[in-house]
């Protein structure tokens, strides 16, 4: 496993976003998979960055990314899936990576509150 992916992991267990047992294999697929997928996302493009704008800590303490970079992000780990996904499929992919998305963002910032350090030194960490 790759430090990217242990990152991925770390966070998605921590905030227990895992997908309850009672559900059926392919909900939890979906859901854990889109997910992680926002965790992802997350990383990535706070990675590429050097500095944070205001209107960048505006967005990300809302829990949102850039739109056209969710959305990039999103339809590039739909490709990967490689799956035939219903309407409702896809929706609620879309949602799981969302709350991917948001809970990652959620926890980055307390973490960087916790450490007294900046966001994009959290998200290194």
């Amino acid at each position: 496993m790759t430090a990217f992916e242990e990152k991925v992991e770390k966070i998605f267990t921590e905030t227990r976003m895992a997908l309850a047992d009672t559900f059926t294999d392919r909900v939890r697929f979906l859901g854990d998979s889109n997910c992680k997928a926002g965790i992802g996302a997350v990383l990535t493009y706070l990675s590429a960055k050097s500095d944070l704008g205001e209107n960048d800590l505006k967005q990300l303490s809302v829990g949102k990314l850039p739109p056209d970079y969710e959305r990039t992000h999103f339809e590039k780990h739909l490709k990967q899936l490689n799956e035939k996904l219903s309407k409702d499929e896809l929706s609620f992919c879309s949602e799981a990576f969302l709350s991917g998305v948001s809970t990652s963002l959620a926890y980055l910032l307390k973490t960087a509150k916790f450490r007294d350090i900046d966001l994009l030194s959290a998200a290194a960490l």
